[in-house]
């Protein structure tokens, strides 16, 4: 029964160390969900999209097909900067 205490004490030790893997995880996978929402909101928000690039003599159809090919690119902040700023 001596063993017990310890056997407890490394599994709440491990649990915690789980923890901390899967709060790492989502946090980098932050950026990267971030991206692809701007992108689903392009998608699904035409009207106001082709309004706003009209003012700025772009075309709609031109910047989704951009971003659709980009998509699976966006990892980390620096991805969504430069995108920006192409």
């Amino acid at each position: 029964m001596g063993e017990l205490p310890g056997l407890i004490d490394d599994k709440i030790s491990s649990e915690e160390g789980s923890d901390e893997k899967s709060t790492k995880n989502e946090t980098k996978n932050i950026p990267k969900n971030y991206g692809k929402a701007i992108i689903i909101f392009i998608e699904k928000n035409r009207m106001i999209l082709e309004s706003i690039l009209k003012e700025n003599e772009h075309d709609y159809d031109a910047l989704l097909s951009k971003l659709r090919s980009i998509k699976k690119k966006i990892n980390t902040i620096s991805d969504l900067r430069n995108l920006w700023e192409q």
